[in-house]
């Protein structure tokens, strides 16, 4: 079963292939059956879906087809202190909630270039214990099911560099549309899908800026420099606190 490009449902009919063979203990029957993968039924033409995976949640933003976040809402994916069965239950579940949307408003998925230590080593800015909820067993199941449903379905994911994308979507949006820090994530994520430039840095806020920060050098740098800095000057909550007043 797939979707069309109006969303409605489309039924996908193969032939099977029987092969009987003779053994010793009598007969034995193996069918083949060759699998339609529906086409992509999604584009960037109106915009894009961001995804931020997080430990006991997805963020999703929705953007314009010029990055402007037009809607975004969190799905509760629970991790700590669950099998590995329960964890891919519910993951599974909101995974489906995400590319249905995807399929009614026919707009890609954007993801991150999945890089499991390096997210765990983000999510430890807000507490080691949450980041302990993040597994890499949660994380692989994640790329793994999105991807596979994604392609029964007919949605396009598209991967981008995860880089900075919490620090831009926190100084750039958050404030300015109203966003949580998780959402404004997303945002950033789904804008990459259109490969933007990255964006310059906001140098009037009331966060302190690194001394040391070369003004020369590209946006990407600079936003390293300042990332680096901002970890070690602030705790998160207190960084996110701070930002919601930076208007």
């Amino acid at each position: 079963m797939g979707y069309t490009r109006s969303g409605r449902k489309q039924k996908y009919y193969t032939s099977v292939t029987y092969r009987f063979i003779k053994r010793e203990k009598g007969w034995y029957v193996n069918a083949s059956v060759e699998r339609e993968t529906p086409k992509v039924g999604t584009s960037n033409l109106t915009g894009l879906i961001g995804i931020d995976m997080n430990a006991g949640f997805f963020a999703i933003c929705e953007i314009d087809r010029f990055g402007n976040p037009i809607k975004n809402w969190s799905i509760k994916v629970p991790m700590f202190s669950r099998r590995k069965d329960q964890i891919t239950a519910s993951m599974s579940d909101a995974i489906k909630e995400v590319l249905e949307y995807s399929v009614l408003v026919h707009k890609d998925i954007v993801i991150e270039k999945l890089d499991f230590s390096k997210k765990k080593a983000q999510l430890r800015e807000q507490g080691p214990a949450y980041a302990r909820m993040l597994s890499g067993f949660s994380y692989s199941t994640f790329r793994q099911l999105i991807e596979m449903k994604a392609k029964k379905l007919g949605v396009k994911i598209v991967r981008v560099n995860p880089a900075y994308t919490s620090q831009i979507g926190q100084m750039k949006f958050m404030a300015r549309y109203g966003l949580s820090s998780h959402a404004s994530a997303a945002c950033m994520i789904a804008r990459r899908g259109y490969r933007f430039k990255t964006e310059k840095p906001k140098y009037n806020t009331i966060l302190s800026l690194p001394k040391n920060l070369n003004l020369d050098q590209s946006n990407f740098q600079k936003w390293r420099t300042i990332t680096t800095h901002l970890k070690k000057e602030y705790l998160f909550q207190d960084k996110i606190e701070i930002l919601k007043a930076d208007r």
